[in-house]
């Protein structure tokens, strides 16, 4: 017995071939059979005979793909009246080829004097030709031609199993039966036949017979007996097919229904680890397999994040009691669509590995779930039989559906923990942007002959710049100022900021001179900090009792020292070396005074300050520092306020600042 395909290319006759041959190449141009079709790859898919299962299909890494039954498959052990779509040419398979059917060796060809296609046409008969044509069928013509009865038997409409026992063609996923002629249509037959006119079979009456649709003895058809209305009596009517689904309708249904209830059940799931393992064992309800997995695709890779009954099942594991492919994976995430591969064993791609070996798998169903553009991963099932999740084609496309929402459901899960985590991170900043701002001074202490102010700007919710004014501890007569910019932005500098004042304000009671109050600072922070990490430093000590003020720099900016008195600017360096960098700064870092007259104003900032840019990209500088101090009234706040407002009409108010901001002022009175 030899097998047949049926072949349709667009826009040509169909003809009938036999598979005579123990492998079978079909494609563009140079094979066993060619189609003119520019969708189809030179060589896409061959045909083999295997021993105990039949013909296999196996892609031969086409272009385009190919498609049994609406499924894009790898490996397909063929049954009866597969459809087979490469391109735009469809064949179906028949596992006894009619008489009608060519050796493959007079299939069609491409070639001269082809048409378009490259398949040569047969002559159209004119409209007076078709009108004098006997008017007969193959249903009822005492001899059918072996055309008409190849056709009869299913080349263009679907009909009965041969007798074979082979399964009858499948209603499912991806499979559309071929249209009924109308009275007075015509059909083209797969010979050099004339187009025949097609009447509708005459409807019989009692005593009538009919042509059974084999070769067999004609059968007379009698009525059944008519219903008495006895209700004693069995009725011979019996319902529709539309009224008692069969067992096959009826399952599938249930399924749909299933689908419904567990697509519910996923949605209201948010945990991620938990939605995974629900998506899982969803699937394996709607379709059983031995082997169940789900793989994610993380960054460049892949990962199994769920599985049943193996739990050491790794991705191209070379030994082991479970082996999954990568290459499968990566198929159906790049096709963004289901994949079956069959016949495992035969498979050069798998049957090498001891997972197919071990656990005999025939058959391999990968179907990729996504969000949008995103392909997120892939439920993996395997089976030991030989073709399990095709047995009504509905299967592959009820998992197909759950994967597109499950690829919803874990794109939301996904979204719901990136906010979630966002408002937990923007609460815990506003947590620690609070409890920074209650370390700054809530208001300047009240100094006989000095006015204070100070304000900081954050580029982020939390800064590292800082600015501090308190009595030292033990000499009521004596106020300590202080400005600092700690390398960094955010909550690590933040934190720095907090040590650094701590350190202040503790050595303040033992050391009176500020540059050696800034060597134990230094001392303690030059063990904490990070390499690299540093922070510039101004401390000032003001003495009510003298107006003298005396400082010391730790590599932070310039003083602006101006009199109005005189309108001189002086700008001083603030001179030494930053902290933190090294362990002792002894000898580096000097105390200077400063002997201030009334109305003079002492103005510090950090390099958030000079260094902010327009969108041009110039910096704001220290001129424009000086010249903005000078510009209004010489009260601290005034100065603190109109320099920062300054700095952000520069930059740009819908611009953020690429630094911190922090600027003190004060005034001798």
């Amino acid at each position: 017995m030899t097998a047949s395909l049926v072949v349709e290319v667009p826009g040509e006759l169909p003809f009938e071939v036999r598979l005579d041959r123990d492998v079978v190449v079909v494609g563009r141009q140079g094979t066993d059979l060619a189609l003119r079709d520019m969708n189809v790859s030179r060589q896409h898919f061959r045909v083999e005979r295997v021993a105990d299962l039949g013909h296999v299909l196996r892609d031969e890494r086409s272009r385009n793909g190919t498609f049994v039954n609406g499924v894009s498959v790898l490996d397909k052990v063929l049954a009866e009246g597969d459809r087979i779509q490469v391109g735009g040419s469809v064949m179906t398979y028949r596992r006894a080829a009619g008489p009608s059917a060519l050796p493959l060796d007079q299939a069609p060809r491409p070639g001269p004097g082809a048409g378009a296609s490259g398949v040569h046409r047969l002559p159209v008969p004119s409209e007076a030709t078709l009108q004098q044509a006997p008017r007969r069928t193959a249903l009822h013509s005492p001899t059918p031609a072996p055309a008409e009865a190849a056709l009869a038997r299913g080349i263009d409409q679907p009909g009965p199993a041969p007798a074979t026992g082979g399964p009858p063609l499948p209603a499912g996923f991806g499979v559309h039966p071929a249209p009924q002629p109308s009275a007075g249509a015509t059909r083209r037959a797969p010979g050099d036949l004339p187009l025949q006119p097609v009447t509708p079979p005459p409807q019989p009456n009692a005593g009538a017979t009919f042509r059974a649709p084999a070769d067999g003895p004609l059968q007379p058809l009698t009525p059944p007996p008519p219903t008495t209305g006895d209700p004693g009596t069995k009725s011979h009517l019996r319902p529709s097919r539309a009224q008692v689904p069969t067992p096959a309708q009826a399952a599938g249904g249930e399924r749909w229904r299933k689908l419904a209830e567990v697509a519910c059940a996923i949605n209201g799931e948010h945990d991620i680890d938990r939605l995974l393992e629900r998506i899982l064992d969803a699937v394996l309800a709607l379709v059983p397999a031995k082997g169940g997995f789900l793989v994610l695709r993380e960054g460049d890779g892949l990962t199994i994040r769920a599985n049943r009954d193996a739990p050491d099942a790794r991705l191209d594991a070379a030994d082991g009691p479970y082996r999954i492919s990568t290459q499968v994976c990566q198929e159906a995430l790049a096709q963004r669509r289901p994949v079956l591969t069959q016949d495992a064993l035969s498979d050069e791609r798998l049957g090498q590995f001891q997972t197919v070996m071990s656990l005999h798998l025939r058959s391999i169903l990968c179907v990729p779930f996504s969000s949008q553009d995103e392909a997120l991963g892939v439920v993996y099932l395997d089976e030991p039989q030989v073709d399990p999740f095709a047995e009504d084609g509905e299967v592959v496309e009820l998992v197909g559906a759950f994967g597109d929402l499950a690829g919803i459901a874990l794109a939301n899960a996904r979204l719901l923990r990136a906010t979630a985590a966002r408002e937990r991170m923007a609460e815990e900043l506003r947590i620690a942007a609070r409890i920074q701002s209650n370390l700054l001074p809530k208001a300047p202490p009240e100094v006989r002959g000095l006015e204070v102010a100070g304000r900081t700007l954050p580029a982020r919710e939390v800064g590292g710049d800082l600015y501090d004014f308190f009595r030292r501890p033990g000499q009521a007569d004596e106020v300590l100022v202080s400005i600092g910019d700690v390398s960094g932005k955010g909550v690590g500098a933040g934190l720095v900021m907090s040590q650094v004042r701590a350190l202040v304000r503790a050595y303040a009671e033992s050391y009176g001179p500020t540059d050696e109050l800034l060597a134990h600072v230094n001392r303690a922070l030059a063990d904490d900090l990070e390499s690299g990490q540093f922070v510039s430093f101004l401390l000032m000590r003001y003495d009510e009792e003298t107006g003298r003020l005396s400082f010391s720099g730790a590599g932070h900016e310039h003083l602006i020292l101006y009199r109005p008195s005189t309108r001189q600017v002086e700008l001083m360096r603030a001179g030494g070396v930053v902290l933190g960098l090294v362990p002792d700064i002894r000898g580096r870092v000097v105390e200077r005074h400063l002997t201030l007259q009334p109305g003079d104003v002492v103005c510090l900032y950090t390099d958030g300050a000079t260094e902010a840019t327009s969108a041009e990209g110039e910096e704001f500088g220290l001129e424009r520092i000086t010249q903005t101090v000078q510009a209004g009234p010489l009260e601290p706040g005034a100065i603190v306020d109109r320099v920062i407002e300054a700095v952000v009409a520069f930059t740009g108010k819908e611009r953020e600042l690429a630094d911190d901001l922090t600027v003190v002022a004060l005034l001798k009175t």
